[in-house]
């Protein structure tokens, strides 16, 4: 395809993208299903679209390769990419701030602390990169693949391989600091790596033997161990990241389900038996997540289901995003979906070409989506609460 056909087909792209969010409002239901009311209108606008492949974009592609977006405070949002590019673009414009290439692609979000980004590779390494250039600072070689985002305190990067190994080195050098293993009894994860977790003067790390462990940030003393898939023979692992919100640790296991557990002890507080359940996201006195059964809300005292919503049959859902008004989930074979927050019910399926299988990412009023196609946009959106 030569470069003025390029240049259509994207215009042409853009277009169809400007006219489905013009008409937001009205939610673009797949055939078969009810649509549902609106409570108010949606306003989304669409600022700027950036094609990552050109006229290279992967058709066939199912999104499960491409990472997943990280914000920087400088103003760039960083994106890792299946043919193993990391590119910064400006979130204000979309343009290209700077690009890296590796051998193997990075499947994770990054972690970022002032001016350093910390990025986990498919080929085993842990790299810091100057926020600003994407200069190479310093180099860890873990061993095996990182399929999750590394997890940052003040003096520790703590980081877990594929192979159920957990690395802690110095944040500014990159210098091996400790290291704990589990045996790895599942041959895959469904979900990928769960990303650790840290809080205080511990970091909590989920496993593929299905088990969430408690260590001590500076040394690796092991606190707890907390089986969340007894009885189960396969698919056990933990692909659900330890999140803190409140006084409760939600963590979930692929066939386990949910638990709410004392972050102290590790003791259950509580569970349901929900399957699939991916990155959890905090509002309020509710917890939401996506899981093989749809898009739930739960309470955070005790697990009852507040609401769910399948959104659409058979699709693989992305991790929840959650404002103040909206709930926003990329739908793998559609594109992206926004649920009223307090009942769950569909307010709009926008579809834009392709699914999302990565995480929408809201910054200040502002929403990216990245495509399974490799098209990063950016839109604007009216996300407070009604009056």
């Amino acid at each position: 395809m030569n470069s003025g056909k390029q240049r259509r087909w994207v215009a042409l792209a853009l277009w169809l993208v400007g006219m489905v969010l013009l008409c937001g409002s009205c939610g673009l239901v797949p055939r078969g299903q009810q649509r549902v009311p609106q409570r108010a209108a949606l306003v989304l606008r669409h600022v700027w679209a950036h094609d990552f492949y050109g006229n290279k974009t992967l058709w066939g592609s199912s999104g499960l390769e491409v990472g997943t977006t990280t914000a920087l405070s400088n103003g760039l949002l960083v994106t890792p990419l299946a043919d193993g590019r990391v590119v910064a673009v400006q979130m204000a414009t979309g343009d290209v701030a700077w690009e890296q290439r590796y051998a193997a692609p990075v499947r994770a979000a990054g972690a970022s602390v002032g001016q350093t980004l910390f990025l986990g590779g498919g080929d085993g390494w842990l790299r810091a990169l100057e926020a600003s250039s994407g200069r190479e600072l310093w180099a860890f070689d873990t061993g095996t693949a990182v399929e999750a985002a590394p997890a940052v305190a003040e003096d520790l990067v703590v980081v877990v391989n594929a192979g159920n190994r957990v690395h802690a080195v110095n944040r500014r050098t990159g210098a091996f600091v400790w290291r704990k293993e589990r045996a790895r009894i599942n041959d895959f994860t469904l979900m990928g790596q769960a990303t650790p977790l840290i809080d205080g003067d511990r970091v909590y790390v989920g496993f593929s033997d299905g088990t969430v462990t408690a260590y001590a940030l500076q040394d690796g003393a092991l606190l707890w161990t907390r089986d969340l898939a007894v009885g189960l023979n396969r698919f056990r692992d933990v692909d659900g990241s330890p999140y803190l919100f409140g006084d409760r640790l939600y963590v979930a296991s692929a066939m386990g389900g949910v638990y709410a557990l004392d972050p102290e002890s590790g003791e259950t507080l509580w569970q349901q038996k929900i399957e699939g359940v991916r990155a959890f996201h905090g509002y309020g006195t509710a917890v939401y997540f996506t899981s093989s059964q749809g898009v739930y809300c739960v309470a955070a005292e005790d697990g009852a289901i507040l609401w769910r919503n399948v959104v659409l049959e058979d699709a693989l859902l992305s991790p929840v995003t959650v404002g103040q008004r909206y709930v926003y989930v990329g739908v793998q074979r559609l594109g992206l979906a926004l649920l009223d927050r307090v009942s769950g019910k569909t307010v709009s399926l926008l579809d834009m070409g392709s699914g999302f299988t990565s995480s929408p990412r809201l910054i200040d009023g502002a929403l990216f989506v990245l495509s399974n196609r490799g098209l990063l946009y950016r839109l604007e959106v009216e996300d407070q609460p009604l009056l």
